[in-house]
């Protein structure tokens, strides 16, 4: 069964139809999605839904010669759940068709919060790197 958001649910700010920050922070809860958005966001088009698959499953610490049972989990989650929990928010576009997944422009938000690095780390960054040039 898809998870899916109901429509007076849906995160859309009535404004512009904008992402609520509550929607953003519900779709980046999960680690499949994380891994799913940052894979797309790193490929820059469409990738194969097998070939995200692959990925997903990679970043979490499967082999790439992992078994296929490995992998049908990875799919199966992918399928049923968060791709669709994605397209519905209008984040990403899933071509049955081709087979194929995009980012589309609403994912924007979501990948700067996905992309956030916060102050305290940025401090500490920020210190390593005068820490370098000082040497």
């Amino acid at each position: 069964m898809v998870n899916s958001i109901p429509e007076s649910e849906s995160g859309k700010s009535s404004a512009g139809g904008e992402l609520s920050e509550d929607l953003i922070f519900d779709l980046l809860s999960a680690g499949r999605r994380r891994a799913v958005l940052r894979h797309l966001e790193h490929e820059l088009g469409e990738v194969t839904f097998s070939e995200l698959t692959e990925a997903v499953a990679i970043e979490e610490g499967l082999p790439a010669d992992g078994t296929p049972d490995d992998y049908k989990k990875v799919y199966v989650s992918l399928y049923q759940t968060h791709v669709p929990k994605l397209e519905q928010a209008g984040v990403l576009r899933y071509d049955r068709d081709e087979n194929t997944v995009s980012l589309t422009q609403e994912a924007d938000p979501v990948l700067a919060y996905l992309n956030f690095t916060p102050p305290s780390k940025r401090r500490t960054i920020a210190s390593k790197i005068a820490s370098r040039i000082t040497k």
